[in-house]
């Protein structure tokens, strides 16, 4: 990203980015929707129930930090096929904290002692193809 004294401008890779973030979140909003995520979803803000999120790294509820884990994902196989992790990214962390976070708060999420209750088989199942696709991920290619 390029820095003028009147505005901003995003890199290119900044922008994909950015759309694949937020396609990311409608994907799997309808996912959701047509499957149902989360049986007891007004169990999702309890204090026992919240986890790492991937991105923030902070505690937040199950339905963001599930949310976290997949676009983070996402954003690292984006990296990987098409721009690399070696870039200077300005509105996502870079590749290696963003998976080693991501892989955190995967554990977190599968570890809730309830996590039968709270999340659906499939969901369950696209969180664990998710942990299968972030440790393809070799550190050592992460520049970032």
């Amino acid at each position: 990203m390029r820095e003028s004294a009147s505005n901003r401008i995003w890199a290119i890779e900044d922008l994909i980015e950015a759309y694949v973030h937020e396609l990311t979140h409608t994907l799997v909003m309808l996912d959701e929707r047509r499957f149902t995520h989360y049986p007891h979803y007004d169990e999702l803000e309890r204090e026992e129930n919240l986890v790492n999120s991937a991105i923030r790294n902070e505690k937040r509820s199950l339905f963001a930090s599930v949310h976290s884990v997949f676009v983070a994902s996402e954003l690292l196989q984006l990296r990987e096929a098409h721009h690399g992790h070696r870039l200077e990214f300005h509105i996502h962390p870079p590749s290696r904290n963003m998976r080693e976070k991501s892989l955190a708060a995967l554990e977190s999420i599968l570890a809730l002692p309830n996590i039968d209750r709270l999340a659906s088989s499939r969901l369950r199942e696209l969180l664990e193809t998710t942990g299968k696709q972030l440790d393809t991920l070799r550190p050592g290619a992460l520049g970032s």
